[in-house]
């Protein structure tokens, strides 16, 4: 039988109530992710997390309360060679990455670089759904991706193209086998299939 791909739903509700920030804080040391995270609700935290790892690269959604996240210098020797494109679908949602510095609403997105300084703060709470794609394969089909973090991605049918693709791959129920996952890891990564190249492949290289 074909192993599933370790579908991930995290949440601070499954949490003890007392201890339910803390405990949080720490399962994000515990799991290497290399921020911090500082609460901003007045004690009444809320986030939920889907990560779906697919092949390569990684689909993750994130639903919280009023919370900031922030990548201090002391974090950058366990932060992961990866790029991350950002979609927000509840803000507005601050972001502050590669020297730049910009505030996002519903339906607009960022390239941002997770090997560097981060903060990310949603005042008023948030929804994010976003990809994260190892740095040399972003290199391979995107030219010094580095000059476009932090920076806003162009709108328009291949950003919402892929945010529709990101849209379905969050609703799994139950975790794909982990083909099925290398397939659409594959997909996301713009390689070709059959000899033509993917939508997908034309989409991210349109968006950054």
């Amino acid at each position: 039988m074909p192993t599933s791909s370790p579908l991930v739903r995290w949440s601070t509700e499954m949490l003890p109530e007392r201890t339910r920030f803390s405990t949080f804080r720490e399962e994000f040391a515990r799991l290497n992710l290399a921020l911090d995270v500082i609460d901003h609700s007045g004690g009444r935290p809320r986030i939920n997390v889907t990560y779906l790892p697919l092949g390569p690269v990684g689909v993750c959604s994130i639903v919280t309360t009023p919370v900031e996240f922030i990548r201090h210098k002391r974090h950058l020797k366990d932060s992961r060679d990866q790029f991350g494109l950002n979609i927000v679908e509840a803000g507005p949602v601050h972001f502050a990455n590669a020297g730049q510095e910009h505030v996002y609403d519903v339906g607009a997105a960022c390239l941002v670089d997770r090997g560097r300084l981060l903060r990310v703060f949603g005042p008023r709470g948030a929804s994010v759904k976003f990809v994260t794609v190892p740095a040399a394969a972003l290199r391979s089909l995107v030219a010094q991706p580095e000059d476009l973090s932090g920076r806003p991605v162009r709108p328009g049918p291949a950003l919402r193209l892929l945010h529709l693709y990101l849209q379905s791959l969050a609703s799994f129920k139950e975790p794909p086998s982990s083909k099925l996952a290398s397939t659409v890891g594959t997909h996301l990564l713009d390689l070709r299939r059959s000899g033509r190249t993917s939508k997908l492949q034309t989409s991210l290289r349109s968006v950054v």
